[in-house]
């Protein structure tokens, strides 16, 4: 009998071996093949952003010199519905739990003409045998008024769980396309597309267009994530961003001094950190349902929040990632 046992043992992990060594295989076939690009080059913290001994500290309900600056030119802009032309790439780290997930390059070219966001990078997700990677790569594009008229967005996962999306905006309505579903929607022009994360990068960048009062509200396109994760509906979920009292935060013994931002959507509440139309960070959740995604060209260790956030007590004095 124990014999039996220990042939039907035997075979049992003969099979799994077999069932292993053909899921590598599968996967290592199934790999993605988009291209995310070239690790992108680590960047100086710009002097201009760095806090001296001359520069007032931030104060909760007051805003530092350097975002005064900012706010009024951005109202000026705002004030012919057409923001002054802004450049810029980025790196971006992502982590939940204090785990890297994923990482993402984007470029943001905004002129006359309009704007042009446009991104690559990848999600990883750890099974139980290997590592798996969905690549990805997107273009959003938005007319002179920032108001978005077409995005593009392609997921190569492994195991034939690819994704294409697309969106064409005109008229009033989004005539979207993922897979072999088309659909419509009407949207209005405070809407915003959300792709992957590099899009949150836009949000300090739409911001002064759409404030009121320290206030900008937007309904919420959400195209953008790893296959499987779309949702279907006729209806867009709002979003807002507050700005909140500027905070300091600490990388490498220098401490900035950052614009900072309280979003609020169906997902949560998360806080947005920029430099002036600079993204920084978007860091949402507690210690164990954390989710940190930060520029990693600027800041490759993370950085320290050294102020409290009222609003957001479980990020104050925190850690990023």
């Amino acid at each position: 009998m124990r014999r039996r046992w220990v042939r039907i043992v035997a075979i049992l992990v003969g099979i799994l071996a077999v069932l292993l060594v053909a899921l590598l295989v599968a996967l290592r076939i199934t790999a993605p093949t988009v291209d995310v690009g070239a690790p992108q080059e680590r960047k100086p913290v710009p002097a201009s952003w760095l806090m001296s001994e001359d520069t007032p500290a931030a104060r909760p309900g007051t805003s530092s010199p350097e975002s005064s600056v900012q706010t009024s030119s951005a109202t000026v802009a705002a004030s012919d519905d057409r923001p002054a032309p802004f450049a810029t790439t980025g790196a971006l780290a992502f982590y939940g739990r204090g785990r890297p997930f994923g990482e993402e390059l984007y470029e943001i070219r905004l002129d006359a003409d309009g704007l042009t966001l446009s991104s690559t990078g990848q999600f990883r997700f750890r099974a139980v045998v290997a590592t798996l990677r969905v690549a990805f790569e997107q273009r959003l594009e938005a007319d002179d008024r920032l108001i978005p008229t077409r995005y593009e967005a392609a997921f190569d996962a492994p195991l034939g769980f690819d994704r294409r999306v697309s969106a064409e905006i005109t008229d009033g309505v989004a005539r979207i396309a993922s897979g072999n579903a088309e659909r419509a929607i009407d949207v209005d022009g405070d809407a915003v597309i959300l792709g992957t994360f590099a899009t949150y990068a836009l949000l300090p960048v739409l911001f002064p267009l759409r404030e009121r009062d320290g206030m900008a509200s937007f309904d919420v396109l959400a195209l953008g994530g790893p296959p499987g994760t779309e949702e279907e509906t006729s209806n867009l979920p709002p979003m807002s961003v507050e700005r909140l009292a500027p905070i300091r935060i600490l990388s490498e013994e220098q401490t900035i001094v950052v614009d900072a931002y309280l979003v609020e959507s169906t997902l949560g509440e998360s806080l947005l950190l920029a430099k002036g139309r600079e993204f920084v960070a978007l860091v949402a959740g507690t210690s164990d349902e954390s989710l940190a995604v930060y520029r990693s060209d600027f800041f490759p260790d993370g950085f320290e929040i050294l102020d409290r956030v009222d609003r957001l007590p479980s990020l104050s004095a925190s850690t990023v990632p």
